[in-house]
């Protein structure tokens, strides 16, 4: 059967699943059928007059009797042993009850037929009495025992004391029986039968065992488990046998024989109630789990491949996995997996890690589809036993449409949305890396700046529809006239730059190697355009800045040749300059620059401002402290002036410190103001601070020494920092994250903003870079990227605060798609300690 049917069928429905609701309906109405039935014989049995149909004491009468008891003495030990190995620690009350009762039981019985009349003695003479004596012990503890189950009483011993208490309670009952029976009440008269107070003993046994079997009743129709009717009906039966003791003159009576062959069937009840329950209830659960997990597998959202770990070929594939990759399932069973794989090798590494007794996890996988782009999944594999096979288990989460978003971003946030070229953020990554070679190879590079003559009167006289089409134009034909390994990037506006590589070593051939591409870019531009059936003109100036270290500043390169550029379009447009002015003067300010920061650092003159952070109410929830430059001489600097110096000279890692300091101690000063308490602190943490080998610990004696509150202390962490060198980063991350404090990914976006790591890096919190904030309400391909951002945090359960809003209009289009916390202008700027103080009680 299907197991998703199968399973169904399975699923509980008030407690139970429809199987077994359908079970405790049949066996209800046998249970029922057959206390008719056993009432109707007894009814049978009694009113017929008192029968001797074997001669008393004759062998056969005893061999008969023997052969019942005998039957019924297997049944009561395979009780007690089966209960004293039960697996279900949910039964192990009831099991140790079992034990200890049936034990007895069994004990009694034993005896019993053991001292039956015409027996050989047994310690002591066989008589009647004692065969009594023990039959009348023997359902006593039979009842009280059935009783226990009844009520759901716990035997608070163990299974060994159990059996142990059993043991003690049969050796007693036998002494007393085999040298004490005086002191019992005369239970029966030759030649008279029964006594009065047997057959009241018996009729007391028959009240309680009906009585018993009621509250069974009651308990499997609360409960809905099988075995309690089934016992309800042993004890019915056991009662009204009962019944059957209560008139016979003799022992060979007729109704003494009938009376056993109804303990019999009790005892055969009681014995499959104990077998469903200790026996066929486990491999019932286990069917039931197994059932359950095929329904899983088939089911589960995630596509699941199971695979033979020998043959190496799929055994199991589930509907999702088939969709995955685009097959039919019944073609996806018994082929080779590796053939899904678009790289062989992934999976080949997997199988190696597998054999080494380590599961893998979250490995990001590309999948062959057939007739279709290939897919990507988030994939787990894992060792397990299927169907009595060493097999592979894998899990497939099909991350396609989140990689296509990625990509989506990737491409946004480095390509001009217009042209297609690569934007201002990946022409500087391509020129650091040009900067790299040129250090390398000791060859010459050099920067064109590009910029259309009087592109904004083509703009305002024939269209903003034209003017893109021209820029589009002039983006192809400017790649037409470089090489491959050259770069082409689209800056804003009508201004373009390119980066050439690997130009001659010798300075006045790389000179003329450029001057020669620039003239070529110059001429090609300068012919006419067809725009939608219209014919355009347009010429361009060009600024050019040679280059052939690594140390040179990229920035400072652009500024270059922008002015060069300007130098040309000064000289009458159309026309090409080179920048020639000396970098002297920047050289020395940028070493003053250094020895004054030096001495801030000792005098104290870095200061904190703060920055206020509000959620879509308005409310403060927090804010950002940023670092400031109080020169005694030049006033405030700005951290643009410093800050990358800092880096490039180690004093980023004092001055880092210095910042945390200042911000812990002002959080723990926050504690005790009601208007305080609340707010978060964010914390800018630069690459090489974060990288310190000590930094955890750095990080705890700030938190000790201070006693600020972690769980207000947020870490802004840019993506590069976090992706370098990832695993320690997201270790180190982990370890500062159990100190109580969070942490916040800075300028999302400006990146790689790599979904595979952001799923694995530990973070709470995504800001939205403000360069995407700035343009949001006008520029089309900005607004899409924020989008695409607030869509991935949400779907990886991440908080997201845009910075930079400076407007209204901003916070709206923000809040409409899902951004509900802020920071920028438009609440306050960064503002010195005191002032914040004050900003925030207006606030309240």
């Amino acid at each position: 059967m299907n197991p998703v049917v199968d399973y169904m069928l399975e699923r509980p429905v008030a407690g139970l699943s429809v199987r077994d609701l359908k079970a405790n309906a049949r066996l209800k109405k046998f249970a029922l059928a057959f206390c008719v039935l056993a009432i109707f014989a007894l009814f049978i049995t009694m009113t017929i007059p008192p029968i001797t149909k074997v001669a008393h004491g004759q062998t056969s009468m005893l061999a008969v009797h023997l052969l019942l008891e005998l039957f019924a003495i297997i049944i009561a030990i395979h009780v007690v042993t089966i209960s004293w190995h039960t697996f279900d620690t949910k039964y192990e009350h009831s099991a140790n009850i079992l034990i200890c009762g049936f034990l007895i039981v069994a004990s009694c019985d034993l005896v019993h037929a053991l001292t039956y009349e015409g027996m050989p003695p047994f310690l002591t003479e066989s008589s009647t009495p004692r065969a009594i004596f023990f039959w009348l012990m023997g359902r006593t503890f039979e009842v009280v025992t059935m009783w226990l189950l009844a009520i759901n009483w716990t035997l608070p011993l163990s299974r060994k004391l159990s059996l142990l208490l059993g043991v003690m309670i049969s050796a007693l009952l036998i002494w007393f029986g085999s040298y004490s029976i005086e002191a019992f009440p005369v239970t029966f008269i030759n030649g008279q039968g029964v006594t009065s107070f047997k057959a009241y003993y018996e009729y007391s046994l028959c009240l309680l065992y009906i009585v018993v079997a009621i509250l069974l009743w009651q308990r499997a129709n609360r409960s809905g488990e099988t075995r309690y009717y089934l016992l309800a009906v042993s004890s019915f039966v056991m009662g009204i046998g009962e019944i059957s003791f209560t008139a016979y003159v003799a022992p060979s009576d007729f109704q003494n024989i009938f009376g056993h062959v109804y303990k019999v069937v009790a005892y055969a009840l009681l014995y499959w109630a104990t077998f469903i329950i200790n026996i066929r209830a486990p491999f019932e659960t286990v069917r039931k789990n197994e059932m359950r997990f095929r329904y899983m597998l088939e089911t589960s959202p995630i596509a699941v491949r199971i695979t033979d770990s020998s043959s190496h070929k799929v055994i199991f594939a589930n509907q999702r996995y088939a969709e995955l990759i685009n097959l039919p399932r019944e073609q996806v069973v018994g082929t080779d997996p590796i053939l899904f794989y678009l790289n062989p090798q992934d999976y080949k590494n997997v199988l190696q890690q597998l054999e080494k007794g380590f599961s893998v996890t979250d490995k990001m996988v590309e999948l062959k589809i057939p007739g279709a782009q290939a897919a990507w999944a988030l994939a787990s594999y894992f060792m397990l036993e299927y169907e009595n096979k060493q097999a592979v288990l894998g899990w497939f989460y099909d991350v396609t449409n989140l990689k296509d978003a990625e990509a989506k971003i990737q491409h946004m946030a480095f390509y001009d949305a217009l042209t297609q070229l690569p934007n201002r953020r990946l022409l500087m990554d391509r020129l650091n890396q040009a900067l790299a070679t040129s250090t390398r190879n000791g060859q010459y590079g050099a920067v064109l700046f590009i910029d259309l003559d009087r592109f904004k009167t083509i703009n305002d006289t024939k269209g903003h529809e034209i003017g893109d089409l021209l820029l589009i134009e002039v983006a192809k034909r400017l790649q037409y006239c470089v090489r491959e390994g050259d770069t082409v990037s689209r800056l804003g506006g009508d201004e373009f730059l390119v980066v050439l590589e690997t130009l001659s070593t010798d300075t006045d051939e790389a000179a003329i190697q450029a001057e020669m591409v620039a003239e070529k870019i110059r001429a090609t531009l300068s012919e006419p355009y067809m725009l939608k059936e219209r014919s355009c003109y347009t010429t361009s100036s060009i600024g050019i800045i040679l280059f052939t270290s690594h140390q040179e500043n990229p920035d400072d390169l652009l500024r270059y040749a922008d002015t060069a550029m300007y130098q040309a379009k000064t000289s009458g447009r159309n026309t090409i300059r080179f920048y020639d002015a000396s970098m002297q003067l920047a050289i020395d300010t940028r070493a003053e620059l250094e020895d004054e920061m030096r001495l801030a650092l000792k005098n104290q003159q870095f200061c904190l401002y703060y920055q206020i952070q509000v959620d879509n109410l308005r409310h403060s929830i927090g804010a950002e402290v940023l670092l400031r430059w109080q020169h005694p001489e030049h006033g405030l600097i700005s951290p643009a002036q410093f800050i990358p110096l800092a880096e490039e000279t180690g004093l980023i890692i004092p001055i880092g410190k210095c910042v945390l300091q200042i911000a812990c101690t002002q959080l723990a000063a926050w504690q005790n103001d009601a208007l305080t308490r609340d707010l978060t602190l964010a914390v800018n943490v630069s690459a090489k601070q974060f990288h310190e080998v000590d930094f955890v610990n750095q990080m705890q004696q700030v938190l000790l020494e201070s006693g600020a509150n972690p769980s207000l202390l947020k870490l802004e962490l840019t993506e590069s920092t976090m992706l370098e060198n990832i695993e320690e980063t997201i270790a180190k991350m982990r370890e500062i994250e159990m100190l109580g404090v969070s942490f916040s990914m800075d300028d999302f976006g400006t990146g790689y903003s790599s979904l595979q790591y952001l799923k694995r890096l530990p973070l709470s919190q995504i800001k939205i870079d403000q360069s995407f904030i700035r343009d949001i309400v006008s520029d089309a391909n900005d607004a899409s990227i924020v989008q695409t951002i607030i869509a991935m945090t949400e779907t990886l359960g991440l908080n997201v605060i845009a910075e930079g809003v400076e407007n209204e209009e901003q916070c709206q289009f923000l809040e409409l798609r899902g951004c509900h916390a802020f920071q920028g202008y438009l609440f306050s700027k960064p503002v010195p300690l005191d002032e914040f103080m004050i900003f925030l009680n207006n606030r309240s």
